[in-house]
């Protein structure tokens, strides 16, 4: 065997062995990390466990508290409003009638008014009569004096208001102070001027125009203002004008103030 062959073989061996630590660390390195894996998935799936056991025991304890805190926030009940308490109770208005619990004094109360009526109560109760509105309590005069609400909303919610028109009051009380509201019918005497048409001229000197005319409609005319073919009687004072002239240019009758006074006197008799 000559050297050539020699060195050959001996490189051919070192390299082997090279290839063989190689390979054999190569594999123990994978191994290693394989387990490390493992290990690492163990030691998550139990921290995962832990974690959870811890979240069910906070949840259990956090429960309770919930519990705890609305029972101290639950309203008292001698706060709440019963229903039998409340009169109507829609949208955000609320009416109370607090005086079914005690008996009020009985007589008419006056506890508001507007353009158009007066309201009144059947008995002394305004003081127990409440308006909640948005939460909010209010005595019904307080709400309604400050505009707080109108009588219009309450009336929409169901209040029916005991309530007088201004004007019958206005009356009532010109009735006490002794105003008397019957038209008497006036009293026609029968004359040659009943259903008769007048018309007045010029000055009279025994009575005013408004005196004249108040006599012949209580004989029965009727007086105008203008002459026409349908007037019956042109009653004359001094300077009368156009209308005497237009009267006798138709043929319409006409009556001297004197005639007139005359006739009136006829009628009293």
């Amino acid at each position: 065997m000559n050297k050539k062959t020699l060195y050959t073989i001996l490189i051919i061996i070192f390299i082997v062995v090279i290839l063989f630590f190689c390979l054999r660390y190569y594999y123990k390195e994978k191994e290693t990390n394989i387990n490390l894996s493992n290990n690492n998935s163990k030691e998550s799936i139990k921290e995962n466990t832990i974690n959870e056991n811890n979240t069910t025991k906070e949840e259990k304890e956090i429960i309770p508290k919930k519990e705890e805190n609305n029972s101290d926030n639950k309203i008292p009940e001698e706060t709440i409003i019963k229903d039998e308490d409340i009169a109507v109770s829609k949208d955000k208005i609320t009416i109370i009638d607090e005086s079914k619990d005690t008996a009020c004094a009985s007589a008419i109360e006056y506890y508001y008014e507007d353009n158009n009526y007066k309201y009144y109560f059947t008995c002394i109760k305004s003081g127990s009569i409440f308006v909640i509105v948005d939460g909010k309590k209010y005595n019904i005069k307080e709400a309604l004096n400050n505009k707080v609400v109108t009588m219009a909303e309450l009336e929409s919610n169901g209040f029916k208001p005991l309530k007088e028109e201004k004007n019958l009051h206005l009356i009532d009380v010109l009735k006490q102070a002794g105003c008397n509201f019957k038209q008497e019918k006036k009293q026609v005497v029968e004359s040659r001027f009943t259903n008769k048409t007048c018309v007045l001229t010029g000055t009279l000197e025994h009575y005013t125009r408004n005196e004249a005319k108040a006599i012949l409609e209580s004989l029965g005319a009727n007086v105008s203002g203008s002459v026409s073919k349908k007037t019956d009687y042109v009653i004359y004072g001094t300077a009368a004008g156009s209308k005497l002239t237009k009267a006798q240019s138709l043929g319409v009758m006409t009556m001297s103030e004197e005639e007139f006074v005359q006739e009136v006197e006829n009628a009293k008799e």
